[in-house]
């Protein structure tokens, strides 16, 4: 087994010692002194640690080889390449997560590591795979073509002045698709007619990649983000002295369901030209879908391929929309896939064609689909809600789905949550059936100029009230209590209030063990912590943005209720006390007249779009300032 080692230079005053044990441990095949442009060294780092480091979040990827630099050096270091012949595998804790690494330098990393200070002065590949993704990134050579190159055992030190693979671009497509070949698992979608020799930005879109980590693409290519939003997947890459356009999709992005994703590139193939892509059955259904729930309308040429790529699988596609949905329907089936919308919100989900569908409505009509964004561990949470004539269905990850079926439980003897009435597993994670709930989202309901009276309003903060005091006697906070996690069905003069979504519920008592990814409560949480009081509070303000001064006295006791609070029962207790006595108290004059815009008009939808030009002419002015 063949390993990299290097030392860099601020750790080279133990090169001797450390080249003593290298030889005294390994066969060392070869030995290099390797300069990087000055200037360019900390993009040579970012670019050769991609891999390890893709759990990042750009910011903090960034500001990480800042400090990263400093610690290592950017002086000339040297890379020693060796043989193992009797490597140990085992399973080890590495920063990218247990892997199964040789032993023998695993822990010969560890050592050196302890010999020059402590920190991350030495870099080992751990086994083979790492091995040929590092010789690919540092001398533009995978290791079976590093070996034909350095076939002997050569121990002179060899001085080389090469930036790392990639770095400020890529000489050309077929050097970009060697490396992407050699150190990610990845798969062209569609389009690589040509590919690589014949491409032309002319004569190519964008070159749709799948992939099992968006960001490790990203940080490995030095990718521009075009759009600079999270839920976009345009990158532009230097190849040949232009700009090309490429889409990154990853697994779990719902651009597809994961276990399609998966399945694209578990059975890809390579073509002759060097390109991997999906084998003939995944490339028609892929393109199948692409074309029909992905578009408004299938292009002309669109047909024809597909008519082609069905021909390779045995298939006679007559290119009719109804023709197209049969056979995803039987695809789908047969594999157990969802159809998803994805996360990249300028991907079209054509719901027109998918009433064509009996597999999509299995469940019941798709009432929502959570889409959450990567948080500091790159984690994606997704949950699909089904609705039929006496249930709701809901499928999402196994630890969301446990969870919720757990807090439900407890409060099944209250009439203001669903009841659970099947629980089980799914292919990629659990689902729950719950008894339905009538009624509208806080938003929506209040949005109808007839649901805003003062008697309705009323009702609608002491109810809440009372299941947020439900919660805190039974141990449980919601920690995600947005408008949409409120149901509220109105019968006459009488609402009736529901709360759902208890995926991300949480112990009170054991907070501090729950999981917490960053963008959990989002707007709706206090800048420490978790509070459902604070969380309504806030939906009140938001609500009711001016002139009611029966939502100001609540909502401003509400919103200094902090977790630490909860954690202070007796404190809690008057906290509430305060807000209970406000929302007893009878309504002033004012708030008989100034709740009459809410009744005459749609008035948060008013304010909503009045705030959101306000955003955009605010942006356009910064813009022309910095044109300037």
């Amino acid at each position: 087994m063949t390993h990299l080692i290097i030392i860099w230079s601020n750790a080279l005053e133990h090169k001797d010692k450390i080249l003593n044990d290298i030889n005294s441990s390994f066969q060392v095949r070869k030995i290099f002194r390797i300069s990087w442009d000055k200037d360019l060294f900390l993009r040579n780092l970012r670019i050769f640690y991609s891999h390890s480091q893709s759990h990042l979040p750009y910011n903090r990827f960034v500001r990480m080889f800042n400090s990263k630099m400093k610690h290592c050096g950017n002086e000339p270091f040297l890379a020693i390449i060796a043989d193992d012949p009797n490597p140990k595998m085992e399973n080890r804790e590495t920063s990218s997560g247990t892997d199964c690494v040789n032993a023998h330098i695993f822990d010969k990393k560890q050592l050196y590591r302890d010999w020059t200070g402590g920190g991350h002065r030495i870099h080992t590949s751990n086994n083979d795979w790492e091995t040929n993704k590092d010789l690919t990134i540092l001398f533009g050579l995978n290791t079976e073509d590093f070996l034909k190159r350095y076939p002997t055992q050569d121990q002179t030190v060899e001085e080389l002045h090469r930036n790392v693979t990639g770095c400020g671009g890529y000489e050309s497509m077929r050097q970009f698709f060697y490396v992407l070949n050699n150190s990610t698992n990845y798969c062209v979608l569609r389009n690589f007619e040509g590919l690589p020799d014949q491409y032309t930005m002319q004569g190519h879109g964008d070159i749709d990649i799948l992939t099992t980590s968006k960001r490790y693409l990203w940080y490995l290519t030095e990718a521009e983000d075009v759009y600079k939003y999270m839920y976009r997947v345009a990158f532009k890459i230097n190849i040949g002295g232009q700009k090309v356009d490429f889409d990154f999709r990853s697994v779990r992005d719902n651009y597809y369901d994961m276990r399609f994703e998966k399945d694209i590139l578990l059975s890809k193939i390579l073509l002759p030209s060097g390109i991997y892509v999906p084998n003939d059955e995944y490339f028609f259904y892929s393109l199948l879908y692409h074309a029909y729930i992905q578009k408004k309308a299938v292009a002309d040429d669109y047909i024809g391929k597909l008519k082609t790529a069905a021909e390779k699988i045995g298939l006679n596609f007559d290119g009719t929309r109804e023709h197209a949905i049969k056979l995803l329907d039987a695809f789908m089936r047969k594999h157990n896939y969802e159809y998803v919308r994805a996360n990249d919100l300028s991907v079209h989900f054509n719901k027109e064609n998918l009433q064509l569908s009996r597999w999509a409505y299995r469940h019941g009509k798709l009432v929502s689909q959570n889409i959450v964004m990567p948080d500091e561990a790159e984690v994606h949470f997704c949950s699909i809600v089904y609705e039929n004539e006496k249930s709701f269905y809901k499928r999402a990850d196994k630890f969301l789905i446990d969870n919720e079926v757990s807090v439900l439980r407890r409060l099944e003897k209250y009439d203001c949550f669903p009841k659970v009435i099947n629980t089980g597993e799914a292919s990629d994670g659990c689902f729950f059936e719950m008894t339905k709930i009538e009624g509208e989202n806080a938003f929506s309901f209040f949005n109808k100029p007839k649901n805003n009276t003062l008697p309705i309003i009323r009702q609608f903060v002491e109810q809440t009230l009372h299941i947020l005091q439900i919660l805190t006697e039974n141990n449980i906070m919601h920690r995600d209590l947005r408008e949409t996690n409120y149901l509220i069905s109105r019968k006459g003069d009488s609402i009736k209030v529901s709360i759902i979504d208890f995926g991300w519920a949480a112990d009170i008592t054991n907070l501090h063990n729950a999981k917490n990814p960053l963008w959990l409560g989002g707007e709706y949480k206090p800048e420490n912590g978790y509070s459902d009081y604070y969380s309504f509070g806030y939906l009140l303000s938001r609500l009711w943005p001016f002139g009611l001064s029966y939502i100001n006295r609540i909502a401003t006791p509400l919103l200094q209720i902090t977790q630490d609070d909860y954690l202070q029962s007796e404190q809690l207790e008057r906290n509430i006390q305060i807000v209970w006595q406000e929302a007893k108290q009878a309504f002033s004059l004012a708030d008989k007249i100034l709740v009459l815009p809410y009744r005459l008009f749609p008035t948060n939808t008013i304010i909503f779009k009045l705030k959101r030009k306000l955003r955009k002419i605010i942006l356009r002015f910064r813009i022309k300032f910095l044109l300037k």
